[in-house]
């Protein structure tokens, strides 16, 4: 008898360790519980942004698999494919976005919005990120002469090329 009660309290105990997932409530851009802060995204270059299935407790809802779609306030932005997440996920993907427009108001306002959106679940998340033009390289150019000198500095560049081409093929002789 003293061997089954302590069969029942082991089976008992481990019952009570079991912990079901919570079904995921929202989707964020950060690991919970961190209040990740991102930097400035700069036009035209792709950067990697993992999406989180979170529960209401701000757990990472372990056991999600909806299929989420990316979204900006930026009409031109390169947005990836939707994706199905899986079990094998762990509830996180990494979707590439590249901005590829500055918002109205730019430079007061340099603001875009990125939101991932489960529509089955009902379930969103978004976020802001500073935007700024790529920089621009200024390109130097040689100054344009006018026309009678370029002919001259043609003129005496190739006389100079045949020249030296003339001198190099002369046979050296006794």
């Amino acid at each position: 008898m003293r061997q089954l009660l302590f069969i029942i309290s082991l089976v008992l105990l481990s019952a009570a360790r079991i912990t079901w997932a919570a079904p995921a409530t929202h989707l964020e851009f950060c690991p919970p519980h961190t209040g990740c802060a991102f930097g400035i995204f700069t036009l035209g270059v792709f950067y990697n942004l993992p999406v989180y299935a979170i529960d209401a407790n701000g757990d990472l809802a372990t056991n999600y698999e909806g299929t989420v779609a990316i979204t900006s306030t930026d009409q031109f932005a390169m947005l990836p494919p939707a994706h199905t997440f899986t079990l094998a996920d762990g509830s996180v993907f990494t979707f590439s976005i590249a901005f590829n427009s500055l918002p109205s108001g730019y430079p007061s306002v340099n603001r875009q919005n990125v939101t991932a959106t489960d529509s089955v679940n009902g379930i969103s998340g978004s976020v802001q990120f500073a935007v700024v033009p790529a920089r621009t390289q200024v390109l130097e150019t040689a100054p344009v002469l006018p026309q009678p000198f370029r002919l001259l500095l043609i003129l005496i560049i190739g006389g100079i090329a045949v020249g030296s081409l003339a001198l190099r093929n002369r046979a050296v002789g006794p």
